[in-house]
């Protein structure tokens, strides 16, 4: 985890409104949603494509974003360094 960036984040964002907001696992709804409607955008180009290179890109494209999505895991994980942040 990028504990410096993770900071600036946060202190930026202070900066600017004030205050954080509460932290907690909800602050990666908008982030999540996004990254569905991409995956969806994704999965359905690469079932449109006829070409046979672009399929091939397409399929490779969608095979990586689905094992590198984000999991529960790795969403606490970065809420904690953002809370650790908030204490420095």
């Amino acid at each position: 985890m990028n504990r410096a960036g993770a900071r600036a984040l946060v202190d930026g964002y202070r900066a600017r409104a004030g205050a954080l907001p509460p932290l907690d696992l909800t602050m990666f709804r908008g982030a999540v949603n996004s990254l569905a409607n991409y995956v969806f955008g994704q999965v359905r180009t690469a079932l449109d494509t006829h070409e046979r290179e672009d399929r091939r890109y397409a399929d490779r494209s969608v095979r990586h974003l689905l094992s590198h999505l984000p999991t529960r895991a790795i969403l606490e994980q970065l809420l904690s360094v953002a809370v650790a942040t908030t204490r420095l």
